[in-house]
């Protein structure tokens, strides 16, 4: 006995289904009808006694077997025709060659699994390795055998079985041997009962509408062939354009073609399997292919409707934590976990997932931070490079311009922060100007002398022993408005080049200024 010989057959790459016996994605039910899951060759194998269908459904079925123990010798300059047969599996089997030595480049195998050809040279103890195939996922099981054959001159005298037509009908006959060479085929008074060997030409009946040979012609059954768009299903001509159980094809029941539609009634049309109704709950009709039923289980991309894509749709969150969460009702996209960094879900519909970047004014680190009517500033600003994702209501200051955007009119923006310079006395007009010796009002610092008077700031000259002036104001006894500097030429202050003296209130600390940026007198 040569033993059984099986093929494990691996998935392309890319390709995941949930296992046998139910599933679950980030612990939440993927979808499927009732628990049921989607087999395949490797990680969700069939229990033993069952073989995973092209559909994707564990059936039962015996282990594929190459049945076939050897082959018999051929003769030279006489036609080869020997049937490998094959059992379990899941039928119709597909047969290849799949190494021959080369002086059997000759045979060939047909759908039906006949080694057929013709040679004219002996050949002895050649090496040729058949493979069969089933109808199940991703290709199928396949088995492979390998066998040697010879093909031999003839012996003179020796008579070997042939087929010849004659009047339209197949007849058996005899060919003898003479000089090591097979003669023609000379017709005997029998007529051909062989499906190989039948018909008007001798040649093997059409599977599709015949099924056996009788008196020399093939048959269906012991009728004619079948002809239009009946087929020769089990010995019966069968209209196959509409019949349930032979639906284009003989054994193509649309009863158990249609999966996942157990409330849908099926039926055939133009020979192709169709239903009317709903899929199972849990599964989805995606493929344009009406005559398979629902063939797509709801999964995190096909969640409730084949186009809904919960891994585009669900955005700012870690690939794994995105699910199709079946609610009872309906089945929706959501996610698990927490939204990425510098993201939230702030209008609360998590089938969008984290659609909201905490970065704007509007929503500063926080869904409900809003920092329209802060204090501290009106823009969403980050004040430590090193904590990129640490976001708090301030303003920014541009040195360039000495200006402050974020803040109301008279206060300015200091260390990202908005202060009133016309009362702060840590910050008095200018950002950093500290009053030492008094308050701070209307921008300007108390005093009793300069030194009282910070340098640089909006008021460099103490006035009348009470309040810091700018000199180059206007009047006198006028500081500078919030955010301008005085430059006076005096102690707490300093002009500019002499070419381009920047003097009086300027919005760039004294010796910056320029016709860019121009002081008032």
């Amino acid at each position: 006995m040569i033993p059984r010989i099986f093929l494990t057959v691996i998935l392309p790459v890319g390709i995941f289904l949930a296992a046998c016996g139910g599933s679950s994605e980030n612990g939440q039910d993927s979808g499927n009808d009732g628990g049921e899951t989607l087999c395949d060759l490797t990680v969700n194998v069939c229990p033993e006694g069952k073989r995973c269908s092209k559909d994707q459904e564990c059936v039962d079925a015996e282990p594929l077997v190459l049945e076939t123990e050897s082959l018999p010798d051929g003769r030279v300059n006489f036609g080869y025709n020997e049937r490998i047969e094959a059992s379990g599996g899941l039928p119709p089997y597909s047969w290849t060659i799949e190494q021959a030595d080369l002086g059997l480049s000759f045979l060939t195998i047909s759908s039906h699994g006949w080694l057929e050809g013709t040679t004219t040279e002996p050949i002895e103890n050649a090496a040729i390795t058949i493979g069969v195939s089933d109808d199940g996922y991703a290709g199928g099981e396949k088995v492979t055998k390998v066998f040697t054959v010879s093909f031999f001159t003839c012996v003179n005298g020796d008579r070997e079985v042939c087929y010849t037509p004659q009047n339209g009908i197949c007849y058996q006959g005899f060919r003898t041997c003479t000089d090591g060479q097979m003669g023609d085929c000379v017709a005997g008074s029998d007529l051909s009962s062989d499906r190989r060997q039948c018909g008007p030409d001798c040649s093997e009946c059409d599977g599709s509408v015949a099924d056996s040979c009788s008196e020399g012609l093939c048959t269906c059954g012991t009728s004619a062939v079948c002809t239009g768009s009946d087929r020769c299903c089990e010995g019966t001509c069968t209209d196959v354009s509409d019949s349930l159980e032979h639906c284009g094809s003989c054994q193509n029941d649309c009863t158990q073609r249609i999966a996942h539609a157990s409330q849908a009634t099926p039926f055939c049309a133009n020979g192709q399997c169709d239903y009317t109704g709903d899929c199972d709950r849990g599964w989805l009709d995606c493929d344009d292919t009406r005559d398979n039923g629902c063939e797509q289980a709801v999964l995190v991309d096909t969640c409730g409707a084949c186009e809904i894509k919960c891994t585009e749709l669900v955005v700012h969150v870690q690939t794994s934590q995105k699910i199709c969460l079946d609610t009872g009702s309906e089945f929706v996209c959501d996610y698990s976990g927490s939204c990425m960094p510098d993201f939230g879900d702030c209008d609360q519909n998590r089938s969008n997932g984290c659609e909201q970047h905490l970065i704007d004014a509007q929503h500063c680190s926080a869904c409900d931070n809003d920092c329209s009517l802060a204090a501290t500033g009106q823009l969403c600003v980050t004040p430590n490079g090193a904590e990129p994702y640490n976001h708090v209501c301030g303003c920014l200051f541009d040195s360039g311009s000495g200006t402050s955007d974020g803040c109301d009119l008279n206060n300015i923006c200091c260390e990202y922060e908005c202060r009133d310079a016309a009362n702060d006395s840590e910050h008095c007009g200018v950002c950093r100007a500290e009053c030492t010796a008094g308050n701070c009002i209307s921008a300007a610092c108390q005093c009793a002398v300069d030194a009282d008077c910070p340098a640089p700031s909006s008021a460099t000259t103490c006035y009348n022993a009470s309040l810091c002036a700018c000199q180059h104001a206007g009047d006198v006894d006028t500081p500078c408005p919030p955010g301008k500097f005085c430059c006076d030429g005096a102690s707490g202050g300093s002009g500019g080049p002499a070419e381009e003296q920047d003097l009086g209130c300027c919005p760039k600390t004294c010796g910056q200024n320029s016709v860019d940026y121009p002081c008032t007198q």
